[in-house]
């Protein structure tokens, strides 16, 4: 399952883009995690220097930085499959 997420990874002057990353730990249901270089599957490009993740998700944009932990809620619901949910409740008396 892939979602509507754009990440990065890095400094301001090189970000390395990391969203096929968050799309894997959030397709596992909600991620939690820890901002690491390891975690994100890229090399330390900038060694020393504190990194910056940056995620939109959901229309959020969400900043963390090296070694924070990360929460990103699970992903809302498909409104289109609620609604058919909804309406197959309502008619099945």
């Amino acid at each position: 399952m892939s979602f509507d997420v754009i990440a990065k990874y890095g400094l301001p002057s090189k970000y390395v883009d990391v969203s096929e990353r968050i799309n894997e730990l959030l397709s596992q249901g909600s991620a939690e995690f820890i901002v690491t270089n390891a975690e994100l599957r890229v090399a330390d490009a900038h060694p020393g220097m504190v990194k910056t993740l940056i995620v939109k998700y959901e229309n959020i944009e969400y900043t963390f930085s090296e070694q924070e932990r990360v929460v990103l809620p699970p992903p809302s619901p498909d409104v289109t499959q609620l609604a058919i949910f909804y309406s197959h409740c309502v008619s099945s008396n």
